[in-house]
């Protein structure tokens, strides 16, 4: 920060503390709920929203196993066993 000219501000707080309110604005709630559009219940470009999504690594849920994973095990263990035959 020193690089770019700023010198921050430090100042010691606790939890419920007016001072950490004046900092960052934080106001009782007034009960009154805000105007605006009812949250949307539009479902993602991809997919058609009934699976969840899956996070990177994530293991897929087990289960019945689809017809695309299926083709794919069968293709792994025929080149496995062509790989077998080449062997020897």
């Amino acid at each position: 920060m020193s690089d770019a000219g700023i010198r921050p501000q430090v100042t010691q707080v606790r939890s419920g503390e007016a001072e950490l309110s004046r900092i960052t604005g934080a106001r009782t709630p007034s009960g009154v709920p805000v105007a605006g559009a009812a949250p949307s219940t539009e479902r993602s470009a991809k997919g058609n929203g009934s699976t969840p999504h899956r996070r990177r690594g994530s293991k897929p849920p087990q289960g019945r196993r689809s017809n695309a994973d299926t083709a794919t095990a069968a293709a792994r263990a025929a080149a496995a066993q062509r790989r077998a035959n080449r062997a020897g």
